[in-house]
């Protein structure tokens, strides 16, 4: 008698094909989001036979958790509801559930290649409150850059579309059972492996470090945890402090001379401008001969410095003097009330008016709200000026030139003393400024970035020429302070730890037009107690930073930047100290004024660090508590 082979079905097999398939996908997207972003996180790699193991492992088990996390709902379906004629429809929709599931997986990985370098870390929550106009922040500012995207998106859906059908085939020959218990054994032995910690983002800082961890992090699993942790106390850590603590004091008496006080104040938080642009000698340095004209009489600030990466946090360090700890907005979390001192109520306390002006569209970042929240009394935004809808405009609001122009019809009707702000718009990626403008331009201003500051500066130009008529005009104060840094060249990107919190500030007083290059670190947490101190209050107000006229023997030798919301740094007027607040411990150490390309990492020089850590942590301790409502 003939003997008929036996066929052996094996769904495990092909469950783990599945799950293999999406794991080299995703491990394919980090690949690249690793060579893209190289020139961010080169620190990750080096000496690379220590750290390649590492990255490797990491970046295997992080996805390997996600993907098995997300897919395992779907493995108890289809290894329970039987396929039969009254199931097909059913288990259809289940599938294309979790092919959609998949995607957005994939997707926001896609998405954080190209959006890493413009926050320094993985999607988090923070995306919510920057994207609030889909459609014309996609399609209606970048419609080819939105077409390719939609096209890979409908690429990883066909491909996770044939992973599927080829997984799903053996869930209908009636072996669910192995399929099921393969997944749930996987899923508790992940765990049991590594403890529920791996569902941190931040798992793999204990043998990473922050560069590694951005590398290895999957985009879903930050997103969605810091979003579950958005109303959450999610701050550092504190440390036990080592030696002599110095408080860091945040209450403190405003400082302006008194030939300032009382005076009116134009504030120009000018958008994404790096220190480069008005070096003279750097590779980036701007032609903007009016700029460069009116720096030649201000009081220049050359070692200054902000506080993050971010426009929806630069505001807040700028206006309220606060650092935002949180990965949102402070103004939308949930510390938008701890102690302050809203500049804008302080300064009506003594007399003044304040306004707000920029040509985005009203409440873009919270703007509309943040101002509120600090108690300026006028927000006027591009639905504020008359016919803006045939006005020129650039992909985040009215080109600068018109909201100058309308700043000044309105600052004429204001009483004075007042403070007035400019938020300018047409420096922000990806500076679309008019294309005449853009062609005239020397070869000098050989990027987008440098060509938009050029405009910027010809739009200011034509303000101050206005304002030189006007009757409060030799009665005010002009400061220029950045928002945060940027990129000169974002063709080309880089990570230098000192430079790429290094803004442009300075002060020009046209009662005074003096040239003064201050050399010692400021930050621009100290620009709204400059603007206090010339406005004469006489009492103790709530400010992280310092007035900009103290006098350099009165002043903290260091300034605190955040990079990410793990990495700290403090830098003082040679040396900067990389510090990571999850772990407690520094990451780097260079003295950039003897070793300018930061080559030699002295972290291990516990005898020169001690100090710096020591800065870090009374910030950090006084800030926390501040956050928690410990504050006096």
């Amino acid at each position: 008698m003939k003997t008929q082979p036996v066929h052996i079905t094996v769904p495990r097999i092909a469950a783990v094909k599945f799950v293999l398939k999406l794991l080299i996908l995703q491990l394919f997207l980090k690949f690249i989001f690793g060579i893209y972003n190289y020139g961010l996180l080169e620190d990750a790699f080096h000496p690379v036979f220590s750290r390649l193991p590492g990255l490797l492992f990491w970046a295997v088990v992080t996805e390997l958790l996600v993907i098995c996390v997300i897919n395992f709902p779907f493995l108890i379906f289809f290894s329970c509801i039987t396929p039969t004629a009254k199931t097909v429809g059913v288990r259809f929709i289940v599938m294309w559930v979790m092919i959609l599931v998949n995607v957005g997986n994939a997707g926001i990985t896609l998405f954080d290649i190209f959006y890493f370098h413009f926050q320094r870390q993985r999607a988090n929550a923070d995306l919510l409150y920057v994207i609030n106009r889909p459609w014309d922040q996609s399609f209606g500012e970048h419609p080819w850059l939105s077409i390719i995207g939609l096209l890979l998106i409908l690429a990883l859906v066909i491909a996770l579309w044939r992973f599927s059908v080829s997984y799903l085939s053996f869930t209908r020959r009636g072996k669910q059972l192995p399929v099921f218990a393969f997944g749930t054994g996987f899923v508790i032995f992940l765990f049991v492996l590594f403890r529920a910690d791996l569902l941190l983002p931040t798992a793999s800082l204990r043998n990473l470090n922050t560069s590694g961890t951005s590398i290895v992090q999957n985009s879903l699993q930050s997103f969605l945890f810091s979003v579950y942790r958005s109303k959450e106390a999610q701050l550092p850590p504190l440390f036990p402090p080592k030696g002599n603590t110095t408080p860091y004091a945040i209450r403190s008496v405003p400082f302006a001379p008194e030939g300032m006080k009382g005076k009116n104040v134009v504030l120009f938080i000018m958008e994404s401008i790096p220190a480069e642009f008005f070096m003279e000698g750097a590779p980036h340095k701007v032609s903007m001969p009016f700029l460069d004209s009116l720096v030649k009489r201000s009081r220049y600030f050359s070692h200054a410095y902000s506080f993050g990466h971010n426009s929806n946090k630069g505001i807040t360090s700028i206006l309220a003097g606060l650092p935002t700890l949180t990965e949102i907005p402070l103004y939308h979390s949930a510390f938008a009330g701890l102690p302050k001192s809203g500049i804008g109520d302080v300064l009506a306390d003594h007399g003044y008016g304040s306004a707000f002006f920029i040509g985005d569209h009203y409440d873009d970042f919270g703007f509309a709200k943040c101002c509120n929240w600090l108690g300026i009394r006028h927000y006027f935004s591009r639905e504020s000026i008359h016919g803006y809808k045939t006005l020129p405009s650039n992909s985040m609001g009215l080109q600068d030139e018109f909201v100058l122009r309308f700043m000044h019809t309105v600052m004429d009707t204001l009483k004075q003393p007042f403070l007035s702000v400019n938020y300018n718009t047409s420096t922000h990626y990806p500076n679309d400024i008019p294309e005449a403008f853009s062609k005239s331009q020397p070869k000098s201003n050989f990027t987008p970035e440098m060509r938009s500051m050029a405009y910027y500066s010809e739009c200011l130009r034509k303000f101050f020429e206005e304002a030189k008529t006007k009757n409060w005009y030799k009665n005010t104060v002009f400061i220029f302070c950045s928002d945060h840094w940027m990129y000169p060249d974002v063709k080309h990107l880089n990570n230098d730890v000192v430079e790429s919190f290094h803004i442009p500030v300075f002060i020009f007083d046209p009662s005074d037009p003096v040239q003064l290059n201050i050399s010692y670190p400021v930050s621009q947490l100290d620009v709204s107690s400059t603007i206090l101190g010339i406005a004469g209050v006489g009492s103790p107000v709530i400010n992280y930073g310092e007035s900009l006229f103290l006098p350099q023997e009165m002043r903290r030798p260091y300034v605190v930047c955040k990079e990410n919301n793990i990495l700290y740094e403090v830098i003082d007027s040679a040396r900067v100290l990389g510090y990571n607040a999850q772990t407690g411990r520094p990451e780097f150490f260079y003295d950039f004024v003897y070793d300018p390309e930061m080559k030699i990492n002295k972290v291990k020089d516990s005898s020169s660090t001690s100090i710096y850590i020591q800065w870090i942590r009374d910030f950090l301790e006084t800030a926390v508590n501040h956050y928690r409502g410990n504050f006096e």
